[in-house]
């Protein structure tokens, strides 16, 4: 758990985003930035993993966190003709740390 911590997203030099999150008192707890998918990304272990628990998964994207005291990377990934998004963390080391999945949902609530 990172606890409270705040979030700003912004625009590269080069075009693509990043999300720096930092606590109040403006220490830097991580840089989040978002690679594309390419035959290198993400390493050939981890897509070895990602494939291995859901065959047949495209991967869609690889979001990279580094900070002082955190180094992870999620990639997620779907299935042709599902609407749940697989998430796959992994570590420094390329081990999977934790596995989830997301599913879009319609929540209805009642109004007075």
């Amino acid at each position: 758990a990172l606890g409270v911590i705040h979030e700003v997203e912004v625009n590269t030099k080069d075009g693509s985003k990043a999300e720096v999150a930092a606590r109040a008192d403006g220490t830097l707890v991580y840089v989040e930035t978002v690679q594309k998918p390419s035959e290198d990304v993400p390493k050939a272990p981890v897509r070895a993993a990602v494939e291995a628990a859901v065959p047949g998964a495209q991967i869609t994207a690889v979001e990279v966190k580094d900070g002082p005291n955190l180094h992870e990377y999620r990639v997620k990934a779907t299935l042709e003709g599902q609407q749940a998004e697989h998430v796959f963390v992994f570590d420094k080391s390329d081990q999977l740390t934790a596995r989830y999945m997301r599913f879009p949902a319609k929540i209805e609530l009642p109004v007075q």
